[in-house]
């Protein structure tokens, strides 16, 4: 079964954020930083704490003061934004294992043999920054540094760092030590390099790390829009042979509206032409209970399946990945997409200290990092989802597509993966690449256009139904009733006739034919 990354040297290779890691079992990194955090660094921690687990790694984030005596259980350490050099190198004194440095490099390392002698060059300074990403795409970007450190001898280089000093790598190296002068790691280009590096410096063999994929996403797609716009785009990507995501709004009600049909049908022609559907969470306002959650997104789910219409993953906010009360619910989707939703760093539990959203074991498909205005990705170290607006005009979104199939990143099919959903009163939903299964039913992917009702009466509640279906169900009745009225008031009428002529004539003697008349 194929994963997230494509062919590498003609074997599928496993994707790490498929693998499993128990709970009992010790994180792989430990991040140290500060203990006095500003706003700006909490933010930057952050993205590293997220950097590591959208690679598949587990880790865990400590404050300098604690981490000192825990080293030797990781085999990796990041030291970010240490400024107290005496810190820095009290906590990688004797220390083995791989290291990263973000920002932080002291004049006097603790073992000159593994750490090379580094050279001040200025206290604040402004430089600007390039860097390569896949396919030779190179990008730049002015960032303010400070205490920037120039290792010597260095075996490892990326990047270029101009500043006023001269021209020296942005990203540096020595056996198992990797340097980046960066503590702002907020910026997309900061945050690529991060992603890279990171990657690089985990890497425990001389070849090139695994290459990863990029999805189409058209997001956030809601029910009852016009779907003849949605058609168009779906059609041009079938007719290109592109693979492509459709990530739907939940609908809780009203599944049977013509709008809701006839939208619902393009969703099934997608699926049958190689599109996939998934399921974008629910907005909410305010503090959500998990089981409010789930039940959402149950019944949504529900309401797509009665129109043949299978979401087969989950799209959540960044936000979502941070609260522990959500573990339960978002561990029911096995493969899960996160979309870029402009929280900052609050949201990261310091009292956690562990990135434990890994451990639920899903596909997690984060979104790209734009590097431009298409928001294509240049990053094959890990799977990346480029979100595109259906509601934008078709050729604009077409000609975002093609950046990004023309982009040195390959694109990947949703159904070349494995997906599991979970929902309640036992519901299940599975796809193992062959076979399509709700509650252990196979359903079929195959389009069959459905006629919907072009009449139907959008003022219809349950009341009114209910009065409709007895109309419908008692004709006979009321006909029989109405018969029955009929006779009672021809008898009434009978009865009061009857009634009057005895009450007016009784007393009145027959007159015969011998009385004389006056």
């Amino acid at each position: 079964m194929k994963d997230l990354i494509t062919k590498t040297n003609g074997q599928d290779q496993l994707s790490q954020t498929g693998n499993s890691v128990g709970n009992d079992q010790a994180a792989e990194i430990l991040i140290v930083y500060p203990d006095d955090l500003d706003d700006a660094e909490r933010n930057s921690l952050c993205r590293v704490v997220e950097t590591m687990t959208y690679l598949g790694h587990t880790a865990d984030y400590l404050p300098d003061r604690k981490a000192v005596l825990k080293l030797s259980q990781y085999s990796a350490v990041v030291c970010y934004a240490l400024k107290d050099d005496s810190k820095t190198e009290t906590a990688l004194m004797g220390y083995s294992g791989r290291v990263l440095l973000l920002g932080c490099l002291p004049e006097t390392l603790p073992d000159p043999k593994r750490y090379p002698r580094t050279v001040i060059l200025s206290g604040k300074d402004s430089a600007v920054a390039a860097y390569t990403f896949s396919g030779g795409n190179t990008f730049t970007q002015l960032l303010a540094l400070e205490g920037l450190r120039l290792p010597q001898n260095p075996t490892y280089t990326a990047g270029t760092l101009s500043a006023s000093t001269g021209e020296i790598p942005l990203a540096e190296g020595w056996g198992l030590v990797r340097y980046l002068p960066m503590t702002d790691y907020t910026t997309a280009f900061a945050r690529a390099v991060l992603e890279q590096e990171t990657t690089l410096w985990l890497w425990p063999y001389h070849d090139k790390p695994h290459s990863y994929a990029q999805f189409i996403v058209l997001d956030s797609v809601y029910p009852f829009t016009d779907p003849q716009r949605l058609l168009s785009i779906v059609q041009k990507l079938v007719r290109e042979k592109i693979n492509f995501v459709i990530s739907v709004m939940p609908i809780y009600q009203n599944a049977d509206y013509p709008a809701m049909r006839q939208f619902c049908e393009v969703l099934r022609y997608a699926q049958a032409n190689g599109g996939a559907v998934i399921m974008h969470a629910p907005m909410v306002q305010g503090d959500l209970d998990p089981q409010v959650l789930q039940q959402k997104l149950t019944d949504a789910a529900q309401n797509y399946f009665k129109n043949q219409v299978y979401p087969v993953a989950l799209e959540i906010p960044r936000a979502w990945m941070y609260r522990e009360n959500l573990r339960s619910t978002l561990g029911r989707y096995r493969t899960l997409f996160v979309y870029e939703d402009g929280t900052a760093g609050e949201c990261l539990d310091l009292k956690l200290a562990t990135n434990d959203f890994i451990r639920l074991g899903a596909q997690l498909i984060p979104q790209t990092i734009g590097l431009d205005t298409t928001g294509t990705g240049y990053l094959d170290c890990r799977a990346g989802a480029v979100y595109l607006s259906s509601s934008e005009d078709p050729a604009q979104v077409l000609k975002a597509v093609s950046a990004v199939r023309n982009s040195t990143v390959p694109l990947k099919s949703l159904w070349d993966m494995s997906h599991t959903e979970y929902f309640n009163e036992s519901g299940l939903l599975t796809w193992d690449g062959s076979a399509l299964k709700v509650n252990g039913e196979k359903v079929s992917l195959n389009y069959i256009p459905k006629p919907y009702e072009e009449n139907h009466n959008y003022k219809r509640t349950v009341l009114y139904r209910a009065t409709a279906n007895l109309q419908n169900q008692n004709h006979v009745l009321i006909v029989f009733v109405a018969v029955a009225m009929a006779a009672f008031a021809l008898c009434m009428y009978l009865a009061r006739r009857q009634m009057h002529l005895r009450f007016f004539y009784s007393d009145v003697e027959p007159l015969d034919d011998n009385t004389p008349r006056k």
